[in-house]
């Protein structure tokens, strides 16, 4: 199985860089567009230079579309992050958690 690259646009770095919006990042999503398109055809063209090989690929990114425009057949993905913001030896750690809700 072979996976397309996902919406990188839509992961929660890229969100956070886009002011003011809780979206996704097209304009790195459109970047990445060019290569979910060859896939199909580059793994075509090893097919037949690899007599009984079999390729089936994941696209990632209708597979993110369908649970973006439809969460309710879903559920809720809810990720808990924790960072470290404070280390010491002779301190306590100090943690940070960020929840990240789809």
């Amino acid at each position: 199985m072979i996976i397309g690259i996902g919406p990188i646009g839509c992961i929660p770095y890229f969100i956070n860089k886009t002011p003011r919006s809780k979206d996704c990042n097209e304009d790195v999503n459109q970047k990445l567009k060019p290569f979910s398109t060859k896939l199909p055809w580059k793994l075509q063209e090893l097919k037949t230079q690899l007599s009984g090989s079999l390729f089936t690929i994941l696209d990632s990114f209708k597979m993110f579309k369908k649970i973006k425009d439809s969460p309710e057949k879903f559920g809720e993905l809810i990720i808990d992050f924790f960072f470290v913001t404070k280390y010491d030896i002779h301190e306590k750690v100090e943690r940070k958690l960020i929840t990240f809700v789809y």
